[in-house]
């Protein structure tokens, strides 16, 4: 498996996109240039709290939620949370990354928007 690939996309109503990844892409400088993303949600038990590549730090919005990247984990009670992120950036035209660590918890791929 290509990780630098392991991205999916999800075409919205407003025309923007919702990506979904593994901690893998979402750590991968160029994933996140050449998708031209500008927030992320990182779901994990050590989500990430900023992006910092090689020492330079990006104008990238993270919100960390802290919970085990586990199938039956309760992820539910982030959902309104989440939505006002995800909206919030996408109303401003930003493409916004949701990842975990394994893949996991982003399988549920919930409606966001």
């Amino acid at each position: 498996m290509n990780h630098l690939n392991d991205l999916s996309e999800i075409k919205l109503p407003c025309g923007n996109s919702l990506y979904i990844s593994n901690l893998i892409s979402a750590s991968k400088r160029k994933v996140i240039d050449e998708k031209n993303i500008k927030a992320i949600i990182s779901i994990g038990d050590e989500p990430m709290e900023q992006v910092n590549y090689h020492g330079e730090d990006w104008v990238i919005t993270v919100m960390p939620i802290s919970i085990i990247d586990e199938a039956n984990s309760n992820i539910q009670k982030y959902f309104k949370d989440t939505h006002r992120f995800v909206k919030e950036h996408v109303d401003q035209g930003n493409k916004v990354l949701i990842h975990c660590f394994a893949g996991k918890i982003r399988n549920m791929r919930h409606d966001t928007y």
